[in-house]
């Protein structure tokens, strides 16, 4: 489930997220302490173009988070990049697909970019599972929803 990010969760951001292998594919929300986590979802909650969950259950108010930053127009239609971050917590538990899912069905028209760091491999299976097409010349990939 997702659910609106507010300034109330970015403790819960920093407590889930820090571990230096996590924030190095977390591209400018990088943290070394909780008042820079909150200076980053602030920063984040005030960008006009992106949109920011909680990615969340009944037992777990954070799970990961979840950005969507519309750009401009790409082959024709409106490109939107989108985020994923799960606590370690929680990985291979089909969160990201569950969000991923529930994210596709906002943005139906759009062409969806994931900006993937080339060593996590992990976060490429989701992405895929979808149809996701890899760019390798921008390396990023990309789904024409």
């Amino acid at each position: 489930m997702l659910k609106p990010l507010t300034r109330n969760d970015s403790a819960a951001f920093f407590r889930s997220a820090w571990d230096e292998k996590v924030y190095r594919y977390l591209r400018g929300f990088y943290c070394d302490c909780e008042e820079d986590a909150k200076k980053a979802i602030n920063k984040l909650l005030e960008t006009p173009s992106a949109e920011a969950f909680v990615i969340t259950d009944s037992s777990h108010p954070f799970i990961g988070l979840f950005v969507a930053d519309k750009h401009g127009i790409v082959n024709g239609k409106q490109e939107v990049e989108f985020s994923v971050f799960i606590d370690e917590r929680y990985r291979r538990e089909g969160y990201a697909s569950q969000s991923l899912k529930e994210m596709l069905a906002r943005y139906p028209g759009y062409r969806i970019k994931f900006d993937i760091d080339p060593t996590n491999t992990a976060s490429r299976k989701p992405v895929l599972k979808f149809g996701a097409k890899e760019d390798k010349k921008e390396e990023s990939f990309y789904i024409d929803n």
